[in-house]
């Protein structure tokens, strides 16, 4: 049974993978109208080395990621909008925050932005702003309950587990990183398994969603949400590669948004000619090695 379960679980893991990838396109798709930076940051998702490496594993990682962005998507869509959010609205984000938390409970931290979107209105419609956040609070409680029953039902083994997790996180564990979480991250599951120059463009990227003419399209949703992911995990003193692969999709966002805003100030500056040959040099510069390398693992995978 075990050898029909296994592959079975590969290709769910491979199907979410390329779920996560479609949605990266889709949420580039509401902060740019820009198609080729829309095809960029899904490309990018696709082919992130980190990603490619568990992206057909069965582990819990790539669905978090996925379902992390899906929610993002709506979180977005609800912020863009200029009416009130609808209870329908919170009724959905609230379902999607408790499934991302009922996939892995670092999931938890996506609950920040969709409240924050909630919220936006609470001076001025304290009473209705207080009723979504009931709402969505309710509807993640049930999804969150309905796909971990043995939570509950088996409390006591659940709570152990968790008390050896959080023990994790303050002391380390053997066979995980157990020094500085942050700077292994940055190196490791950042520096190899997205790269140093699509990093550079997210920081780019990053900081221009905060920018005044852009606050409004939300991509500062993303930006939050990578860096409280970011921190949190850098505390733990048990780190490993894939425990921050949820941002990498957000990133390749943030990376596609980057090398538009590198176009738009070329543009300004730069002549038509030589403006191309700078596109070219800094997206193979950026995007070529990790690129690279995930076809080069393929390769070596297929080699068996």
């Amino acid at each position: 049974q075990e050898g029909i379960l296994l592959p079975a679980a590969h290709l769910l893991t491979a199907l979410i993978s390329g779920l996560g990838a479609l949605a990266a396109h889709a949420i580039t798709r509401r902060l740019s109208p820009n198609r080729m930076i829309q095809l960029a940051a899904g490309f990018l998702v696709g082919f992130s080395p980190l990603w490619v490496r568990n992206g057909h594993y069965s582990t819990v990682d790539i669905p978090l990621a996925t379902l992390c962005l899906w929610t993002m998507l709506k979180t977005v869509e609800v912020w863009q909008k200029t009416a009130l959010p609808k209870r329908w609205d919170a009724a959905l984000l609230g379902a999607l925050t408790g499934l991302t938390i009922a996939a892995k409970y670092n999931g938890v931290l996506i609950a920040l932005p969709v409240a924050l979107v909630l919220s936006r209105n609470l001076r001025g419609h304290f009473r209705n702003t207080a009723g979504l956040l009931i709402l969505a609070g309710l509807s993640a409680s049930v999804i969150f309950i309905l796909f971990n029953p043995f939570l509950f039902l088996d409390w006591a083994t659940a709570r152990e587990h968790l008390l050896s997790r959080t023990s994790e996180v303050a002391t380390g564990r053997l066979g995980f990183f157990m020094d500085n979480g942050w700077l292994f991250h940055l190196r490791h599951s950042l520096g190899e398994g997205y790269g140093a120059g699509l990093l550079l463009l997210a920081l780019l990227g990053g900081a221009w969603t905060c920018f005044p003419s852009q606050f409004r399209s939300g991509g500062w949703l993303l930006t939050l949400f990578t860096l409280l992911f970011g921190f949190v995990m850098g505390r733990s003193h048990a780190a490993f590669q894939r425990h921050l692969l949820p941002v990498i999709p957000f990133l390749a966002v943030l990376s596609a948004r980057g090398f538009e805003g590198v176009g738009v100030t070329l543009a300004r500056t730069v002549a038509r000619g030589p403006r191309l040959a700078l596109y070219i040099f800094v997206g193979l510069a950026s995007a070529g090695p990790p690129i690279y390398g995930s076809v080069r693992h393929d390769w070596v995978m297929a080699q068996g």
